[in-house]
């Protein structure tokens, strides 16, 4: 009896997931739709060019912009060269006087409000 339930629960779970893949398919085809604007831009384009107007364009002479930079390639990479510090004198540490202020006297008082009478 085990065996007759499990090949009933697989047969049938063999169908709904072919009904599944079906169905799925049939709503894709019957729902994709192309929009008019992009079946002009789908035409495919005629394969035929005018070569005259191809070769005038390859012929045309390259204009670099003002501000392009060239930058030489060579074939293997120079080393640049790094800066050499020479003998220097060691960096002395110097006090400096501060200057003073006038010192003031901060005497610190109860306000009235603050001040509860005694009985």
């Amino acid at each position: 009896m085990k065996g007759k339930e499990i090949l009933l629960i697989a047969i049938s779970s063999f169908f709904l997931t072919v009904i599944w893949i079906v169905s799925n398919v049939y709503h894709a085809y019957a729902t994709s739709t192309i929009d008019s604007l992009l079946k002009v831009q789908i035409i495919p384009i005629s394969p035929t060019f005018d070569q005259t107007t191809i070769d005038r364009i390859k012929k045309r002479t390259p204009i670099l912009p003002l501000n392009a930079v060239s930058i030489p390639v060579s074939g293997t990479p120079t080393p640049t060269p790094s800066p050499v510090i020479e003998n220097q004198p060691e960096p002395t540490l110097e006090v400096l006087p501060i200057e003073t202020l006038p010192q003031t006297e901060v005497t610190i008082t109860q306000s009235p409000e603050s001040i509860s009478p005694t009985p």
